[in-house]
Formats: structure tokens, C-alpha cells, sequence
């Protein structure tokens, strides 16, 4: 693991959490693909996490390029399908850490609904959305609207010793994250 990537993983509360989440998902699945929305340095050690020779380790972005994996899908999820007809329903795995319901990005209540059918359209039967973000946002329009939007799609499920929603609070700072394990209906 490079430093940056490594005291990411190591300091961050969620992140080391999480950390752990990626090491389960390559226990959890023989084989098959994992989707990781979003590219950051610390994404550059994702799939050296999963620890799995027989998992494809894939990433989505639209604007940023990673060489840390075993493919790549250059466009926001709300175009995936279209852009990547070949991949509808090939991943057995989506992690969201961080993008659909993090503050930082803004989703309006139609872009929500796009969102949620591309993520819908990439899994495969039954499989598994791992759903990370903060509580943070307060504006109606773009607080991620779960109950109308993921759950029609997605039930929780229980993965391993998690339970279906884990919620991660960080000491510091107060921020409280919740990750949420789903699997495709």
C-alpha cells in the first residue's frame, strides 16, 4: 500500500471500518466482479483489500483515470447502462462509498432515481450494494430520499457479522456515517 493510501485507511474512522468490509466482500464472494464508484488516491489500494485473485476489481468515474484495476468505466452512473450496455448486470458487488449519499455531491430527486436505476442496472440478481454515506445534508432536494428511491430496488441483508445498517460515528468531529448492506430484489 502507498503512505497516502495506507493513513487513509488506517486514521479515517469510517474508513477504517470499511477497510475491513473490503477485506470480507473477497472472502464472501469465490469469484465474479466488484464495481468501486468514484477514484481517489486512497481507491489506488481497494482491490489489494479485497485480496482475492478471482474478483475483477472495477471503478467508475467521470472525470478522473485509475491503472489500479481490472477495468474501468468512464461516466457518471447516471449514464452507465447507456454508455456500457455489455455491462448491465455483470457485477456481483457495487461499493458507493462516498458518492451518492455523501454532501459533497448533489443529486437532485430525479438524478436520485437515474442513479438508483443504473446501480440496479449493473448488478447482477441478487447482488450486493454497499451503500456508504454521512447525514449531513439538509436541503429537501438533495437529501438522498432512501425510502423512495433505494429500497423499491434493494432489500438489507445480513453479510456476514454486520448488521444491515452499521453506523459509524466519528469521535472527533461528530460526523455519523451509516453503511448500508443491500442486495439487489
Amino acid at each position: 500500500m502507498n503512505i497516502a493510501a495506507n493513513s487513509w485507511w488506517d486514521e479515517i474512522t469510517d474508513r477504517i471500518f470499511l477497510k475491513e468490509v473490503y477485506k470480507d466482500i473477497g472472502k464472501h464472494l469465490d469469484d465474479g466482479k466488484v464495481l468501486d464508484i468514484g477514484v481517489e488516491n486512497y481507491n489506488s489500494v481497494c482491490k489489494q483489500l479485497l485480496d482475492n485473485d478471482k474478483l475483477e476489481y472495477w471503478q467508475l468515474d467521470p472525470n478522473k483515470v485509475s491503472r489500479d484495476n481490472d477495468g474501468f468505466l468512464h461516466c457518471t452512473m447516471q449514464e452507465a447502462v447507456v454508455k456500457y450496455p455489455q455491462m448491465q448486470q455483470a457485477f456481483d458487488c457495487i461499493f458507493d462509498v462516498g458518492v451518492f449519499c455523501w454532501n459533497g455531491t448533489k443529486f437532485n430527486r430525479n438524478q436520485q432515481q437515474e442513479y438508483i436505476k443504473n446501480v440496479t442496472g449493473l448488478l447482477k440478481p441478487r447482488g450486493m450494494y454497499i451503500l456508504h454515506g454521512d447525514r449531513i445534508e439538509e436541503d429537501p432536494e438533495y437529501k438522498i430520499d432512501i425510502e423512495n428511491f433505494v429500497y423499491p430496488h434493494f432489500e438489507l441483508f445480513d453479510l456476514m457479522d454486520y448488521k444491515q445498517i452499521e453506523t459509524i460515528t466519528c469521535p472527533t468531529y461528530g460526523t455519523i456515517w451509516d453503511i448500508r448492506f443491500l442486495r439487489k430484489k
